[in-house]
C-alpha cells in the first residue's frame, strides 16, 4: 500500500489525516453536508463576508462540520449496509451458486 509522502508522524500512513490538512491550512468539506471550511472550525459566509464557527469532528481522514453531522452520516450508511444485508438474503435466495465476497458501498 502506498505511504503519505509528507515527512514527520505522518509519513508512515497510507493517507494524509484530516487534521494535517486543517493545520496545513487547506480546505476541508464536511464528510456529510459538504459545508466547507478554509481554517480550523471557521467557515466563511460569502455573502456577509464573516467567519462562522463550526463545531468539527474530526475522524482519521474524514472532517464533520458537527456532531449531528457525523450522526447523519452513520445513519445513512447504517442503513445503506442494512439495504444491502437484505438484498445478499434476497439473491441468495434467487441465486444460491452466488457469493458475495465483499461490500464497500457503506
Amino acid at each position: 500500500m502506498p505511504t503519505c509522502q509528507l515527512g514527520g508522524q505522518n509519513a508512515s500512513q497510507p493517507f494524509i489525516p484530516a487534521k494535517t490538512h486543517i493545520n496545513g491550512g487547506w480546505w476541508l468539506g464536511c464528510n456529510h453536508c459538504g459545508t466547507r471550511y478554509e481554517s480550523y472550525g471557521r467557515n466563511r459566509d460569502e455573502y456577509t463576508d464573516t467567519d462562522i464557527s463550526l463545531d468539527l469532528v474530526i475522524n482519521g481522514r474524514v472532517v464533520y462540520c458537527s456532531a449531528d453531522c457525523m450522526i447523519g452520516h452513520e445513519a445513512e450508511v447504517a442503513s445503506r449496509n442494512a439495504k444491502f444485508e437484505e438484498f445478499k438474503v434476497r439473491a441468495g435466495e434467487a441465486r444460491a451458486d452466488v457469493t458475495f465476497t465483499e461490500f464497500t458501498g457503506g
